[in-house]
């Protein structure tokens, strides 16, 4: 049996007591079965003025409950392979970690950024990490000077302003098919996600999967994954010291991503649920 876990899809929020209580009970009755849990997610956490730090110890016992149950863990995290295994101590050194893989489609054969436009992507949602002032989204204009820009999902209220006399198309809601094609386009791919979050990005795995370059926000704080600054991603902050080669970068960003794409993760949940 797999398990996908991310507790803010089995209660609203995020502190799914009832599932552990059921996963005990069918362990009870099939004490044979082989359960494979993956870890989207463990745990969320903020000030005390919010739910979440509230229920943060109610999520952390569910996630280690369920961690103690299950024959196999995979997650998407090394930190969070390491919060695990404070939690199951057998699990040692067995906890796989595969970052997330794009579902908005791959592409093997997609050409060098340099043999794209100047062409720049994002999804509108991620406007509202901005400041008020989209100072921040201005000067990264500002300093890569795009031929166009997509705003892609929903429509973000950036005041056109912002973007100068740049052509900006904002697409709405689309299939991933429809996505696949623009992000084949698209030279760079803005970023706005916490660095130490970056294995369960989407949008990250997105962008790498189709030969896009990543400028990541908040690229000047510690990377996790592997990843690093100047060689798989661009942090923003360096924009302005030096024009970074892209084609290298997209190279990178694509070898990094091989791993853990649709097919070879298909074989580590193979694996994990033969063993």
């Amino acid at each position: 049996m797999l398990l996908q876990y991310s507790g803010y899809g089995y209660a609203k929020r995020g502190a799914p007591v009832v599932l552990v209580k059921q996963m005990r009970r069918m362990r009870r009755h099939q004490p044979t079965l082989h359960l494979v849990t993956m870890f989207h997610e463990l745990f969320a956490y903020g000030p005390p003025t919010s739910s979440s730090f509230w229920l943060s110890p109610v999520q952390r016992w569910v996630a280690a409950s369920l961690a103690k149950l299950s024959d196999r863990l995979i997650t998407n995290r090394a930190a969070s392979a390491k919060w695990l295994e404070a939690h199951v101590p057998s699990q040692r050194g067995q906890i796989r970690v595969s970052p997330v893989f794009s579902n908005l489609g791959e592409v093997l054969d997609a050409p060098l950024p340099t043999r794209r436009e100047k062409h720049m992507v994002f999804f509108g949602y991620q406007a509202e990490l901005w400041d008020a002032d989209f100072g921040g989204l201005r000067r990264v204009i500002e300093v890569v000077k795009p031929s166009q820009v997509t705003i892609l999902g929903r429509s973000a209220e950036i005041p056109v302003e912002v973007f100068g006399d740049i052509t900006v198309t904002r697409t709405g809601w689309l299939s991933a098919e429809e996505v696949s094609s623009i992000l084949r386009t698209a030279r760079w791919g803005l970023v706005a996600y916490n660095p130490d979050y970056l294995g369960k990005s989407g949008l990250l795995a997105a962008f790498m999967a189709h030969g896009v370059v990543p400028l990541l926000v908040e690229g000047h704080l510690p990377l996790s994954e592997g990843l690093q600054r100047g060689v798989h991603v661009v942090a923003v902050k360096d924009l302005s010291v030096a024009p970074p080669g892209v084609d290298s970068i997209s190279t990178a960003g694509a070898q990094w991503y091989l791993p853990h794409n649709r097919a070879n993760t298909a074989k580590v949940f193979a694996e994990l649920l033969t063993a």
